[in-house]
Formats: C-alpha cells, sequence, structure tokens
C-alpha cells in the first residue's frame, strides 16, 4: 500500500500508528472512538498499524453485514463499502482497510468504521463499551447506560468530589492474562446545560452542539479535575446506571448485568453467523463474572447526584493483594 503521512492515535490503552490517503480517513476514525490524531515521536509500543486507502468500485451496496473470514496470518473483514485485511503479526498486529464507497455521507462512513473497527478490536481481545469509568474512593468505577442515563453526570460530580476520570463515555474493555482492564480513549467530555449549570464552577466558553438530539458543550476534564485517559486499570465495579424516580443502590446479578451489557454492545456489533457471537458473549460474560454489578437508579433531580459519592464510598474497598 502507498505510504502516506503517520499519524497516531489512541483507542484506550492501544496506541495506533495511521497512514491514510486520503488523510480525512484517520479524522473518521478517530472521532468514532472520541480521541484525537496527533504526530511527532511517540515513546509507547505501536500495538496497531492502520493503513487505509480508497479503492472505489461499482455500485456494491451499503450494507453494515460483516463478514469474518480466517486468512493466513490473521482475518478478512468485509462490509458492503469497507474491507480490512488484519495481520497478526506477533507483537504488532496490522490492519490494510479498503474504502470502496468514498461516497458516502460522512455519517455513514463514520457508522461502517465503526461496526468494522469495534469487530477488529474483538479479535484483539478489546471491546468498546459505552461506559464512563472513574476511580473514586479507591475504587475503579464503571457507569454504563444509554443516552440520557447520567453518565456524564456523575463523571463530573465524582471528579469533582476528588476523583480521576478515566472515561466519560469511550471506555475500552481489555482481556489480560489474570482478568480485565479498562482504558478511557481520551479526557473529552460533553455536558448538558443542566449539568453545566448546577455542578461546574464557571460558564463554558464552548458553542452547543447536537448529541443524538441534546445540545451538549464540550470540555476538556483536565481543566476542571484530575483526568487519566489511555493507561490501564483493573476494575472494581460496575453500575447499570439508568434515570428513575430517586437516587437508589441495589446489587445486581451477574446474569442481570450481561443482559444489560449485551443490550448496550449489540448495537455496534454486527456478526453473520451465529457461531460469531460466542467471542462477543464470552469477554461479556468473563467480564461481569470478575467484578461485582450494581443497579443505580439516578434522580431526575440533578443536584441530588453528589450523593452518588456517599453511595460508592459505602461499597467496601477492594482487598489488598
Amino acid at each position: 500500500m502507498p505510504a502516506g503521512k503517520t499519524q497516531y492515535l489512541y483507542i484506550g490503552s492501544l496506541l495506533c500508528s495511521i497512514e491514510s490517503e486520503p488523510e480525512h480517513y484517520a479524522s473518521v476514525l478517530a472521532e468514532v472512538y472520541g480521541t484525537r490524531l496527533f504526530e511527532g515521536e511517540v515513546f509507547t509500543p505501536i500495538g496497531l498499524s492502520i493503513h487505509i486507502v480508497e479503492r472505489p468500485v461499482g455500485s456494491r451496496g451499503t450494507s453494515d453485514a460483516l463478514r469474518v473470514e480466517t486468512v493466513g496470518d490473521g482475518y478478512r473483514l468485509v462490509t458492503d463499502p469497507l474491507t480490512c485485511r488484519l495481520h497478526l503479526r506477533p507483537g504488532h498486529p496490522r490492519a490494510e482497510l479498503v474504502v470502496a464507497q468514498p461516497e458516502m455521507q460522512p455519517e455513514q462512513l463514520a457508522y461502517h468504521f465503526l461496526i468494522l473497527s469495534n469487530r477488529l478490536l474483538l479479535l484483539l481481545d478489546r471491546m468498546l463499551l459505552h461506559a464512563a469509568a472513574v476511580h473514586f474512593s479507591g475504587r475503579v468505577n464503571l457507569f454504563s447506560g444509554h443516552k440520557g442515563a447520567g453518565k456524564s453526570t456523575v463523571s463530573v460530580a465524582l471528579g469533582q468530589a476528588g476523583g480521576t476520570l478515566l472515561s466519560e463515555d469511550h471506555t475500552i474493555l481489555t482481556k489480560a492474562n489474570d482478568g480485565f482492564l479498562v482504558s478511557g480513549c481520551s479526557s473529552r467530555m460533553r455536558v448538558t446545560a443542566v449539568t453545566e449549570e448546577e455542578l461546574l464552577p464557571n460558564q463554558l466558553r464552548s458553542v452547543p452542539v447536537d448529541i443524538g438530539g441534546t445540545p451538549k458543550k464540550e470540555l476538556r476534564a483536565e481543566d476542571f479535575f484530575d483526568a487519566c485517559p489511555n493507561q490501564d486499570h483493573a476494575p472494581d465495579g460496575l453500575f447499570l446506571t439508568s434515570v428513575g424516580a430517586s437516587l437508589s443502590l441495589r446489587p445486581a446479578s451477574a446474569r442481570e448485568a450481561l443482559l444489560w451489557m449485551v443490550d448496550m454492545a449489540r448495537e455496534t456489533f454486527r456478526f453473520a453467523k451465529n457461531e460469531d457471537y460466542s467471542s462477543f458473549l464470552d469477554m461479556l460474560a468473563g467480564f461481569v463474572a470478575s467484578i461485582p454489578s450494581y443497579r443505580l437508579e439516578l434522580s431526575p433531580d440533578v443536584s441530588q447526584v453528589g450523593r452518588v459519592g456517599e453511595l460508592l464510598s459505602d461499597i467496601p474497598r477492594p482487598s489488598v493483594q
């Protein structure tokens, strides 16, 4: 493949090098994971090399049905608009991504990048979780929920109370030899006007943008509290988060947590055959079995979110081995 300018991005703790022609495809991939591109010298080992090129093909269609084939030293992943050849070379995987439908609208292209790259990550024993992750009261806490569930609001509240933000929405789960690790993709946060007014000391200067039908302003977590993206941490608790009538916390079973996490993740995965689900389900099942889970119901009154820290502090801290 032709060599272009090399840029870098982090997908959680995974450092990726990207050569993209045209260059804007690298930006699409960065936006998918809420991270940023950068250039220059890097001091972390490259975990995945990605090469992206255009090879327009006639009326191939825009279906998101994803086929995964075992080929040589890795895999071939195919949707109508995209094809990816993943080489699993020892210590340095390489992905060659071909865009066959460059005329697609940017939103469509980003969607297909998400579907394909999430499946690629799963082949590398990693998975994108739409969850916030905050180190607070001696624990690494994950907050999983649909849009509007309060993940960003909880993250801000815990950050203001002395917590360290790992991720506000894009959290990467990694299967390790002795369990699971989580890492955030960036310190970018997006908050509603209600959260801004109730929890932040100063009005943000950024302009609201539409996020799934809700106006939100963007901020850098480190401008307000501690942040630590792109580093692996062992998780201590999973919180199935939603907005209800009042603030409450109760234990959740492993089955309840697994069904919840499958529902959260399945919208960004496509499988051509039933057996393709096995690695997806095995990873989530192993994860929820490894840590305690809780149902966290938030009050619609944002002023009550500060009490979440009190509830978390009452949970016994993990024992030190």
